[in-house]
């Protein structure tokens, strides 16, 4: 077999009889509504090998290989345009303004010496700006574009990189178009440019953060990047290879993980947490699943159980500024109502996304100050927001996703000089005496507390009366 490394995206096979064994290789099941079933869930098998072009993603080439080699087959890789890699070079010794690395962004830095593409793990918190600095550092300064979901992250990299590196950063996206040799760029504006093999061409370097939220964007975007043999992923919560049509998608263009950093390795940046669950049973008229919204995130006396876990948040465990994190507006102002009932002295604040920005910076700005002692936010509070003297965060939706789990417990999880861990309550459910939902979600929950070594107890609910 001879695989063609084309370009930084693409990789072709030359011969015919590996189609089927590639397509095979790199297949997987996925559930949709089809028409010709009476509009049935079906499954139906796919590919991330195209049969049409004999193509995949540049990314996968070393996963094929050791696949291949495994079963006994000889496997030859080479490329039939060699000169369109850009190889960067690198320096060895990294300084940033008014930091001093840690061993473990050290060894990140000294990975992507050895590694042109991959994902990297690292806790939240743990200084992914410090890791992107660094290696644009790395690397000499070459033409990056750093892809980034949210406005809010882009600011926040924007204004922490100028300091790490002592240069102006560049922003499209968020109302603004500005480039320059590092440029921060909104994945969602990215998809609108209507040519982007031109900005792939002047691209050396890019690098993805929270690249666990959008694989499909990934991979339309970056396969226009021909020319871009530098690619990395940043998230806390990378996509396991068991989920293979995200998987397959997502390494085609990224690469293969390269490095996990544990929370161990980053302690002196990363809070260790403090888990409790709280027991909570309640019998609804129905107890269909799709009455999530009526039965649990409207649910009046779930809403009235959340609070109670936020009193005993500030009267048990002396707690400062509350994180009560929700899954919509609805649900945000049922609890603030409530509010006066359970916790009468506490006025809270609701984060939400139709608040402007200023006002959003204002609402993190006191929460961080601890001039606010709750806040009930939405999902736009759920990833990457940068509040990191919160010292209480309670999840008050009921999500089986461990990367949605862990991307919420990450908003409170870096130590500073007025914190040094985490408090974390979540709610133990069980909806219904047959309930097939909400209580295996509760259990998948509790086991990754376990696994993490996080969970402290789990009270019945007469622990808050």
């Amino acid at each position: 077999m001879l695989i063609i490394e084309e370009n930084a995206s693409i990789s072709k096979v030359t011969t015919v009889i590996d189609k089927e064994t590639l397509y095979n290789l790199l297949s997987y099941t996925e559930t949709t509504v089809l028409p010709q079933y009476d509009n049935k869930m079906t499954s139906i098998k796919k590919s991330a090998f195209d049969r049409r072009s004999n193509s995949f993603g540049t990314g996968l080439v070393p996963f094929i290989k050791r696949k291949l080699e495994a079963e006994g087959n000889k496997v030859n890789i080479r490329s039939l345009k060699e000169s369109t890699k850009n190889y960067l070079t690198f320096t060895k010794e990294i300084e940033l303004k008014e930091i001093k690395l840690e061993p473990y962004q050290e060894k990140i830095l000294k990975i992507v010496e050895e590694k042109r593409t991959g994902v990297i793990e690292a806790p939240t918190a743990a200084g992914k700006t410090i890791i992107i600095a660094g290696i644009i550092k790395k690397f000499k300064f070459p033409r990056t574009i750093i892809i980034v979901p949210t406005g809010d992250i882009a600011r926040n990299t924007i204004r922490e990189l100028q300091k790490l590196l002592g240069i102006k950063i560049g922003l499209l996206g968020d109302g603004k178009k500005e480039l320059k040799r590092v440029t921060v760029m909104l994945y969602q504006s990215m998809r609108k440019i209507p040519n982007l093999e031109e900005l792939g061409k002047v691209c050396d370097l890019i690098l993805w953060d929270e690249c666990h939220l959008a694989i499909e964007a990934i991979e339309g975007i970056l396969k226009h990047f021909h020319s871009t043999w530098y690619r990395y992923g940043l998230t806390a919560t990378p996509i396991s290879s068991a989920r293979k049509s995200k998987w397959f998608h997502l390494t085609g263009q990224l690469g293969e993980k390269i490095i996990t950093i544990t929370d161990k390795q980053a302690k002196k940046r990363v809070a260790p947490v403090n888990a409790y669950m709280f027991k909570f049973y309640y019998e609804p008229e129905d107890s269909s699943y799709y009455l999530y919204r009526e039965n649990v995130l409207l649910n009046k006396e779930r809403c009235l159980f959340l609070l109670k876990m936020v009193k005993w948040a500030f009267e048990k465990k002396d707690a400062q500024s509350c994180l009560l994190l929700v899954d919509e507006y609805e649900q945000a102002k049922m609890i603030e109502k409530l509010t006066k009932k359970i916790l009468p002295e506490i006025k809270p604040v609701i984060a939400w996304s139709k608040i402007n920005r200023d006002t959003l910076e204002d609402i993190k700005e006191k929460l961080n100050n601890r001039k606010i002692k709750l806040c009930i936010a939405t999902p736009i509070f759920g990833v990457g927001t940068n509040i990191p003297n919160v010292d209480c965060v309670v999840l008050g939706s009921a999500r089986k996703s461990i990367t949605n789990t862990k991307q919420k417990i990450g908003r409170g999880r870096r130590v500073t000089e007025i914190k040094d861990e985490l408090l974390l309550l979540d709610i133990f459910e069980q909806i219904g005496k047959f309930d097939k939902y909400f209580l295996a979600y509760s259990e998948r929950r509790r086991n990754i507390y376990l696994r993490k070594k996080w969970l402290r107890a789990i009270y019945e609910g007469s622990e808050l009366n």
